[in-house]
């Protein structure tokens, strides 16, 4: 699994592609270039918060 979809899995949301209004505000405010890059860069943190 690639990272971004690593980090997009935390928030429920699969496949190969998604909207960027499946993610919560705080996600969609950034944008799809840097919304794709924070799940990449921050996947292992995020998963840490949802356990």
């Amino acid at each position: 699994m690639e990272g971004t979809a690593e980090g997009a899995a935390v928030f429920n949301i699969t496949g190969q592609t998604a909207f960027l209004s499946a993610f919560p505000p705080e996600i969609q405010k950034i944008g799809a270039t840097h919304a794709e890059n924070f799940l990449c860069i921050y996947k292992d943190n995020l998963k840490s918060l949802s356990k």
